[in-house]
């Protein structure tokens, strides 16, 4: 404060008082009373204010003297508009969004580019200012770190041509590992390494930026399981949960199928990706959407497995992807079964006639989830007729099945068939297999078959030949001797081949024996 035509050393009271030029108000805590004694009639003296200038941003100024000779005031200076008594407070405001998107939602990738557009106030015209910006995440307040583990930061030098402007400061940086992240700028603008004014509101949704995150579970419409069956109708949903979006814009799910062991994306009967997109707009940040794929997948192989893979896009720009071709849960499996029919007396493939006998078909089994229960049902059909093949004591199709719990997902399980084959001697036999998802035999968790009536592994045969006839398979034989009860009965039509076979033998020891007798003769 700089004084003239004082009385010298004298006692004079000086009140200096900073006033908002904003509100025309003083400021609050920002007077200060000084005494002044000078032994020259002019001078200056030093007056420090230490003020609370946290609500002052933007705002200038203002200092105000006045001079007391006891209670009577005996000069001041009080001009408003006085650059020379002005100090001004800077302030900045930030708008943080992504390069891509224009919008505060941005895509957790391998490039991410976010652009803070700072508004500033009361800076000097035509003096460098450097704007320094910080990533925070909102729920931690921890400074963000990229995929390097580096801090997200960056800076921006610039002189204005007015008090009053914005400028640009781009964060580039990786950030995959910001999926289901928020994160918040804040930035400092400074003069000489000196800083002015600071922006940094962990609630200020125009310096936040959220990245979204989606995660998936595919499962069989029809099955309601990770199990499907390749056929013309299949139906599979893939339930996409989703965090981090800002509500009440309209996005878009694209999911496709992948094929896991070839990793490119699987194709229905007519040779086209499966692949279907839907819009949603969601009322919440957090919540889950289904997608529906309806498509043929007769074509699609047996024991592969399919991988649905989603991404999230806002007005076709990617804001969240999931795809992992590992992820069990995003995993739809195509099981597959074959099976070999063996007679359980001997392993072979060849039954006894005329008998009770047991076929065993182990099933092998691959694309199974572990710890699930299954039930596999077989038929035994007649390979001539094509039909199912009817045991000839009681009359009824030959059936079986066996349930079981896969400590593997590929294995084997055996069922085992017992009749009578009385009458079906001569004949081949065809065992077809079904393998359903639960306990209960339904159409809807039926998840693989195999049913070729032309599958030798499939198949045995009971000879017509008595002559190469098998120690039948009963209950009252299994010491290997031919059992009395097995012996061929009159009317038997293997009996009748027993008789001309042997009428045969005889006739060819008559022959013999006259031949032999006529020689004799001749001799004599």
């Amino acid at each position: 404060v700089q004084y003239w035509g004082i009385e010298t050393n004298h006692d004079y009271k000086l009140v200096t008082t900073l006033m908002d030029k904003v509100t025309g108000e003083p400021v609050k805590g920002a007077e200060i009373t000084t005494k002044l004694n000078s032994a020259s009639k002019d001078g200056f003296i030093d007056v420090e204010i230490t003020f609370d200038a946290s609500g002052l941003a933007g705002h200038d100024v203002v200092v105000f003297e006045k001079l007391y000779d006891g209670s009577e005031e005996t000069a001041s200076h009080e001009e408003i508009d006085d650059a020379g008594q002005t100090i001004h407070f800077p302030d900045v405001g930030t708008s943080l969004t992504d390069q891509t998107t224009k919008e505060h939602i941005s895509y957790a990738a391998e490039d991410v580019t976010l652009v803070d557009t700072v508004s500033y106030k009361n800076l000097y015209a035509g003096k460098e200012y450097v704007m320094s910006g910080v990533l925070y995440d909102k729920e931690t307040g921890e400074v963000i770190q990229d995929d390097d583990g580096k801090p997200v930061t960056a800076e921006q030098k610039f002189t204005p041509d007015e008090t009053d402007g914005t400028v640009n400061v781009t964060f580039t940086f990786k950030g995959v590992q910001l999926a289901g992240k928020t994160v918040v700028a804040a930035e400092t603008v400074s003069y000489k390494k000196k800083d002015l004014a600071v922006h940094a509101d962990l609630n200020d949704e125009e310096q936040t930026v959220v990245f979204p995150k989606v995660g998936t579970t595919a499962k069989d419409a029809i099955t309601n399981s990770s199990q499907s069956k390749a056929d013309a109708n299949m139906q599979i949903i893939d339930t996409v949960a989703y965090e981090n979006l800002i509500p009440e814009k309209t996005y878009q799910l694209t999911g496709v199928l992948m094929d896991k062991t070839t990793g490119k994306p699987a194709t229905d009967a007519a040779g086209k990706e499966i692949t279907v997109t839907q819009e949603f707009t969601p009322k919440k940040s957090e919540g889950a959407e289904e997608v529906r794929f309806t498509f043929d997948g007769s074509k699609l192989k047996p024991g592969n497995s399919f991988v649905v893979f989603e991404t999230l896009t806002l007005e076709d720009n990617p804001v969240a992807v999931h795809a992992d071709i590992n992820d069990q849960g995003q995993t739809i499996n195509i099981p597959k079964i074959g099976t070999t029919a063996t007679d359980k007396a001997d392993g072979d493939k060849e039954l006894a006639k005329a008998s009770t006998v047991t076929i065993v078909d182990k099933v092998s089994y691959e694309n199974l989830t572990v710890g699930q229960t299954y039930t596999v049902t077989g038929t035994v059909m007649v390979k001539g007729s094509n039909k199912p093949a009817v045991d000839s004591k009681t009359g009824k199709e030959i059936k079986s099945k066996a349930t079981f719990t896969p400590e593997k997902s590929t294995g084997t399980q055996e069922v085992e068939f017992t009749f009578d084959d009385t009458e079906l001697v001569g004949e081949e036999l065809v065992v077809f297999e079904k393998l359903y998802c639960t306990e209960k035999e339904t159409d809807a968790n039926l998840i693989a078959s195999h049913e070729d009536i032309n599958d030798e592994g499939q198949t045995v045969s009971i000879p017509t030949d008595l002559l190469d006839n098998k120690v039948p398979n009963t209950p009252d034989n299994q010491s290997g001797s031919t059992p009395t009860g097995s012996r061929p009965k009159t009317g038997d039509p293997g009996v009748m081949r027993y008789i001309i076979l042997l009428a045969a033998a005889a006739g060819g020891m008559t022959i013999t024996l006259v031949t032999r007798r006529r020689k004799r003769l001749k001799k004599a």
